[in-house]
């Protein structure tokens, strides 16, 4: 195959990977097509070519029959069945006889110029693959990592085409962070089937422990405050999750949650600088306050010494100095105690300050508004819209 033509092949297998069908399709062509598509994109191109010939059965659109030309183009160079090739131009060549201005003509000539030179070469006697009928059903779903057991047996990966017996079949599908759906899909006699199937998410769980009393926030959301009596759950994704409490430096990180699975979150919070200050101010403004009791009370013991002196008639010189002494010693106490009242006060307030001042902020959440669905721990379903602040 040459270089144009190899690099021609990817640009048209990602076309039909990202193919969609709009505007009154049949809901069965729908479904085929979606199945289809999987198989293409997972490189199972005869499955693909099955399903596309049963979207196109139900809707003969463009789209479809463009696509189908493409499977059995695929599967061709993978087995070399010249039936595939037969069929492939068959099929692009009544596209470019159906759709003159199709989107794509172009594409569908340059396949052509291709193909058709190998077709010219095949033996008018070649065998081909496509004559037989079976009974079938593709299994198809979105779900990352998804399998399916058919009637108890082994899981195998989807998108996978089975080769049944025509009834019922139990089929259950399963895939990581997903709940298993459990199914009956009858297969019809000589014909696809294809059971899609939509996985239900798992929520992702998301426990915090900590001190009490802190907010936690998720994408710039309130979600609550600890202690939550069991963990958040939430949507698997990325989140942005900040922990704040006053008077602690806060936690503010990308967390990654994931389907299924129990994230424990450490929400011990160490206290700020300030708030280390400002208890120590506090211990400080409480020893000063102490001191001044002390000095209340020495002034006090001072001024009943000298009031008892005064209680006295006749007085010796000594004792006039002792009166003179406790008066001084009295001025002097009430002196530091004011003092140090004075320090207390300030202290405290100083203190005092620095608590209700220390709110440390938290960085902001990268991009732009975001929306997570959620459970609360009181049980009530809702979402969290989120912006940046």
């Amino acid at each position: 195959m040459s270089a144009r033509l190899a690099t021609l092949s990817i640009v048209l297998a990602a076309a039909v990977a990202h193919a969609d069908l709009k505007g009154g399709t049949s809901e069965d062509a729908r479904r085929y097509f979606e199945a289809g598509k999987q198989a293409y994109e997972a490189e199972q191109f005869a499955a693909a070519a099955l399903a596309f010939e049963e979207a196109y059965r139900a809707d003969p659109r463009p789209a479809i029959l463009f696509s189908l030309a493409q499977a059995h183009r695929k599967q061709y160079y993978l087995d070399r069945d010249p039936g595939r090739l037969r069929h492939a131009v068959d099929l692009y060549r009544k596209y470019v006889a159906e759709n003159p201005n199709g989107t794509r003509m172009a594409d569908a000539l340059q396949i052509l110029s291709t193909l058709e030179p190998l077709h010219a070469k095949l033996p008018a006697a070649a065998a081909s693959a496509l004559t037989a009928s079976t009974t079938q059903i593709l299994v198809s779903s979105r779900s990352p990592g998804a399998a399916v057991s058919l009637d108890g047996g082994q899981p195998v990966k989807i998108p996978v085409l089975l080769d049944v017996k025509p009834g019922q079949h139990r089929a259950v599908v399963t895939a990581p962070g997903f709940e298993p759906d459990t199914s009956t899909v009858i297969a019809v006699e000589g014909r696809l089937v294809v059971h899609a199937t939509a996985l239900k998410e798992k929520p992702a769980r998301l426990a915090i422990r900590g001190d009490d009393g802190a907010s936690v926030s998720l994408d710039g959301r309130l979600v609550g405050q600890t202690p939550f009596p069991r963990p958040l759950e939430l949507t698997a994704g990325r989140r942005f999750l900040t922990i704040s409490a006053r008077g602690h430096r806060p936690v503010a990180r990308e967390i990654t949650l994931r389907r299924g699975e129990e994230l424990k979150i450490d929400g011990d919070l160490p206290a700020t600088g300030q708030r280390i200050v400002a208890w120590g101010l506090l211990v400080g403004a409480g020893a000063l306050a102490i001191g001044g009791g002390t000095t209340t009370l020495l002034a006090l013991k001072a001024q009943s010494d000298a009031e008892g002196f005064l209680d006295g008639q006749d007085h010796t010189d000594p004792e006039r100095a002792a009166y003179e002494d406790d008066v001084a010693r009295r001025d002097r106490l009430v002196t530091t105690s004011i003092v140090l009242y004075s320090g207390a006060a300030l202290l405290g307030a100083t203190a005092l300050f620095l608590f209700l001042a220390d709110n440390p902020s938290v960085e902001a959440p990268p991009g732009g508004p975001s929306i997570t669905p959620m459970v609360t721990p009181e049980g009530d379903v809702g979402v969290s819209l989120g912006t940046p602040f």
